[in-house]
């Protein structure tokens, strides 16, 4: 499986992690501004953009590479693996609440 396949799985099960939901709620509680996650998500957004986030994607689909997480018993690697998935989850689910966010400001004006 190469890299962008892969990626796309990944990131087709980030939605079901519960984070843009619980975002939401943080900021319906005031815990969190609409302002401070824009700027989160856009700080993230400009992140995945650099050449560096290129090498740190690489990393962690390297790390976190299907077949050997399938084919081991190593408990050690199928967390480590979890891990990673789940910070490429945050990353991805942090732009798609700014975008929400942005869309749902726009339809107000």
């Amino acid at each position: 499986m190469n890299p962008a396949d892969m990626k796309r799985m990944v990131l087709m099960d980030g939605d079901r992690t519960g984070i843009r939901k619980k975002t939401m709620q943080l900021i319906q509680e005031n815990k969190i501004t609409k302002d401070e996650q824009v700027q989160m998500g856009n700080a993230l957004e400009s992140m995945t953009q650099n050449s560096g986030w290129a090498y740190i994607e690489a990393y962690i689909f390297r790390n976190a590479n299907l077949s050997e997480i399938l084919l081991t018993d190593d408990q050690s690697v199928r967390l480590e693996a979890r891990g990673l998935i789940k910070l490429l989850h945050y990353v991805n689910n942090m732009i798609t609440v700014k975008n929400e966010l942005l869309r749902k400001a726009d339809d107000k004006e």
